[in-house]
């Protein structure tokens, strides 16, 4: 009669059969998932998580201009390089991808290129929640009333996040 695997003699296991000592010393596994294999799939979800964590922090997360000479209403739609005339409205968009604003104060600033250089022209500011999602308004068309190259910069909290050169025209 074979003895139990419970029954010790001198601190070595006596398996019942061979099958039992070929599994209990890993020569035969039977189905059952190897060490590697598991590894290997803990880390390649582990990668693939921190890629999407990475990705949303910094595109969806980054904050974005556009403009436009038409309204804009979400951000999936591409800033358009229309040709501006001096008086129109620039209507223009700041947000992010996911998330909230997550600034106090949003403000945009016109410079006008005078003598080969951008000198500060105007400055619009909103105070704002924190949990607002994106600021959707425009510039009115009299702040362009003289034609020439115009740089429109967006700032949240003081940190620029975009800025974009417009030329107008008569």
């Amino acid at each position: 009669m074979a003895k139990s695997k419970k029954e010790i003699k001198e601190g070595s296991l006596e398996p019942e059969s061979n099958i039992d000592d070929a599994y209990y010393y890993g020569e035969e596994r039977g189905g059952a998932i190897s060490p590697g294999f598991t590894r290997a799939i803990v880390t390649i979800a582990v990668l693939l998580i921190a890629a999407f964590i990475i990705f949303n922090i910094t595109y969806g997360r980054r904050a974005v201009m556009l403009i436009s000479k038409t309204e804009i209403e979400s951000l999936d739609k591409e800033s358009e390089n229309d040709d501006f005339r001096i008086y129109d409205r620039v209507y223009f968009l700041i947000g992010r991808k996911y998330g909230a604003l997550d600034a106090g104060l949003v403000m945009i600033k016109i410079e006008k290129k005078s003598y080969g250089n951008f000198k500060k022209y105007k400055n619009i500011s909103f105070e704002v929640d924190a949990d607002f999602r994106k600021i959707n308004t425009y510039i009115p068309g009299e702040y362009f009333k003289s034609p020439g190259r115009y740089r429109i910069k967006a700032l949240l909290d003081s940190s620029t996040i975009s800025e974009r050169e417009v030329t107008f025209r008569e």
